[in-house]
């Protein structure tokens, strides 16, 4: 984001684009700590009398399961709502609001903890 672009954002866009960037380095995390589990995993493998899988050797908070056994579905790409957003933004009117009418990050539908 440019100096201007920020100059120009009201502190919902500001949010908006900083939680789509955070969960852009939470996957990048994601991933990694995958791949080192992968690697220890295929390490493990030889030594080990029975097959192994991956979440046998250790499960990371984000697979939890809701107890029907399947993990979490994960939702819409970071990149795909990172662009969503720059097409909304991008859209919005002089006042803040996109063709639809509606503020780009209205305050009344977001978490006050926020």
């Amino acid at each position: 984001m440019d100096l201007e672009s920020f100059r120009q954002c009201t502190p919902g866009e500001f949010r908006a684009v900083y939680d789509s960037w955070f969960s852009h380095q939470e996957m990048l995390m994601h991933h990694d700590w995958e791949v080192g589990r992968f690697i220890a995993t295929t390490a493990v493998q030889p030594y080990s009398k029975k097959p192994l899988k991956p979440t046998d050797l250790i499960r990371f908070p984000w697979e939890k399961d809701d107890g029907t056994g399947a993990a979490v579905p994960k939702g819409t790409s970071s990149k795909e709502k990172m662009e969503e957003l720059w097409e909304k933004w991008k859209s919005r009117k002089p006042d803040g609001t996109t063709n639809s009418e509606r503020p780009l990050c209205g305050t009344s539908d977001q978490d006050p903890s926020r």
